[in-house]
């Protein structure tokens, strides 16, 4: 069960942190050089 819970919480981190990344380089990188930013993920 812990390893579960575990598991969980890094899949969880790993979407948080790609969530992030993703902000920024719409944010920083593509509107500055005005450069379409990528797709949102599908639902």
């Amino acid at each position: 069960m812990r390893g579960m819970s575990m598991q969980n919480d890094m899949l969880m981190y790993i979407m948080l942190e790609f969530q992030i990344m993703r902000n920024w380089l719409n944010e920083c990188v593509c509107t500055p050089l005005q450069i379409v930013p990528p797709p949102p993920n599908p639902p």
